[in-house]
C-alpha cells in the first residue's frame, strides 16, 4: 500500500511552516516534513545522498526530485507513518506525476493570499534573506509563477482546500480555516421523480469516487 501524502502549498512566508505541523497534529501517526529542510539536513550530515547532492550543486546541476522521494520514503519507513504532510514540494506541475509513482496524494491545502497578503509574504521573505535581496526576489517571483498550474491541477481533481488569508496567518487563524475546510460536505439532490433523482445522485457519487448515495431507503 502506498503511503499517503497531504500537500501544503503556498508562497514563501505564507504560513505553510505553521500549517503543515498543524495538519499533522490532527491525524495520528502522521509526520510534517519541509522538503527543503530535508535536503539541507542530508547535506549537513554528509550522507551518501548528501555528498552526491553536494557534488551536483558544485557543478551547477539541479538535484532531481527522485532524491526527495527516496528521503520521504525513508522517513515514512523509519517512523512507520501512515501519512506525511509535506511542504515545498512539488515545485513544478510536472513533478506531480513523479510523486504519484511512490505516494498517494490524499489532500492538498493551499494558503491563498490577497494582494495585500502577498506583499507581506514577499516583504518577510526579503527580510529573511538580507544577504542577497535580488536572489530572494527572484525565487519568490518564480514560486509565484509556478504555483497556479499546480493549484489548478488539484482543483480539477476536487482535492484542493483553499485557505484564503488577508495577512500572514497566525496558528489560531489557520486552525479556524482548517476546521471549516474539513467539515463534512454534502450534495443534496431533490427531484419530483425518484427515478431521475436517484440516477443523478448516482452520477454525482461516481464522479466523486463514492460507492452509493444515501437515500430514504438506505436509511431504513
Amino acid at each position: 500500500v502506498m503511503p499517503g501524502l497531504t500537500l501544503v502549498l503556498g508562497l514563501p512566508c505564507s504560513g505553510t511552516d505553521v500549517l503543515a505541523p498543524l495538519l499533522a497534529s490532527r491525524t495520528p501517526n502522521t509526520q510534517a516534513i519541509d522538503c527543503n529542510q530535508l535536503l539541507d539536513k542530508e547535506l549537513e550530515r554528509k550522507t551518501e545522498i548528501g555528498l552526491t547532492m553536494h557534488s551536483m550543486l558544485a557543478k551547477g546541476q539541479v538535484v532531481p526530485l527522485s532524491f526527495t522521494m527516496e528521503l520521504l520514503k525513508g522517513v515514512a519507513n523509519l517512523t512507520s507513518s501512515d501519512n506525511l504532510v509535506i511542504e515545498n514540494c512539488p515545485m513544478y506541475v510536472d513533478q506531480i506525476e513523479l510523486i504519484q509513482q511512490d505516494f498517494r496524494i490524499d489532500r492538498v491545502f493551499y494558503i491563498s493570499g490577497s494582494d495585500k497578503a502577498v506583499m507581506s509574504f514577499k516583504e518577510q521573505h526579503m527580510k529573511n534573506n538580507p544577504e542577497d535581496q535580488q536572489e530572494a526576489a527572484r525565487s519568490f517571483n518564480e514560486r509565484q509563477d509556478r504555483l497556479p498550474p499546480i493549484v489548478a491541477y488539484f482543483s480539477r481533481l476536487g482535492k484542493l482546500e483553499k485557505l484564503e488569508v488577508s495577512e500572514v496567518p497566525k496558528e489560531a487563524k489557520l486552525e479556524i480555516l482548517v476546521a471549516q475546510a474539513t467539515l463534512p460536505q454534502f450534495a443534496i439532490i431533490s427531484s419530483l421523480s425518484p427515478v431521475i433523482g436517484g440516477k443523478q445522485a448516482e452520477l454525482i457519487c461516481s464522479a466523486y469516487g463514492l460507492v452509493q448515495p444515501v437515500t430514504s431507503k438506505t436509511l431504513q
